[in-house]
């Protein structure tokens, strides 16, 4: 299950629409910015009016009606794109289907801790890189990819998380992978992330966000 670009037909269509009053509160902090105003003589930002859900927010009622009205379907995983990332987001996506594994896309410069340090996930990979091996890319010929992976605590999710670095042949940087589910195996993790494409789910409708 893959959430990306969505498409479900025959439904009405819900769009996300910014708060009109946090919109304005940010057009105005931007325009402080740019004068060289400190934050702390700066407006705090408004409280978020419900009236107006996030697109991560709209993103899990669309799970939910898709867990109600499908339930003969069995999910083993949810992929997320780095825009759903957010723990509030990865823990009850993952419950809604009964505790699947849930991954998605982390920065390079993600913090996470190692022996008591804090250094970015780039940087650990480029201490541990990981293993060259040949794997199908999405269907494709097997093609040379190296593959990490480390448990390691995500400063920003507040918990260990079991992290997974790609880098394709002709690829210069890694592509980080976070699973919510410490007891998978890494070649688990990527061949559901690589699988992607075969399988998608689409369960947001088309230009939902757009």
């Amino acid at each position: 299950m893959s959430i990306r670009r969505p498409v479900v037909a025959g439904a009405k269509r819900p769009r996300q629409q910014p708060d009109p009053v946090l919109r304005a509160w940010r057009r105005r902090d931007d325009e402080l910015k740019r004068q060289q105003i400190a934050k702390r003589a700066r407006p705090v930002a408004p409280a978020r009016d419900p009236a107006y859900p996030t697109k991560r927010e709209l993103c899990l009622k669309l799970l939910e009606r898709f867990a109600r009205e499908h339930p003969a379907v069995q999910v083993k995983a949810v992929l997320v794109d780095a825009l759903y990332g957010a723990q509030a987001f990865l823990e009850p996506a993952s419950a809604l289907f009964g505790g699947v594994q849930v991954i998605r896309q982390l920065r390079h410069n993600q913090k996470v801790r190692f022996r008591n340090r804090s250094l970015t996930l780039e940087t650990y990979f480029i201490r541990y890189p990981g293993v060259a091996q040949r794997y199908p890319r999405r269907g494709d010929e097997p093609v040379d990819v190296i593959i990490g992976s480390a448990r390691l605590w995500v400063e920003a999710h507040g918990r260990k998380q079991l992290i997974v670095a790609v880098k394709y042949a002709g690829e210069t940087e890694y592509r980080y992978l976070v699973a919510t589910d410490l007891s998978e195996r890494t070649e688990d993790v990527f061949r559901t992330s690589n699988s992607r494409s075969l399988l998608l789910i689409y369960l947001i409708y088309k230009d939902i966000f757009y």
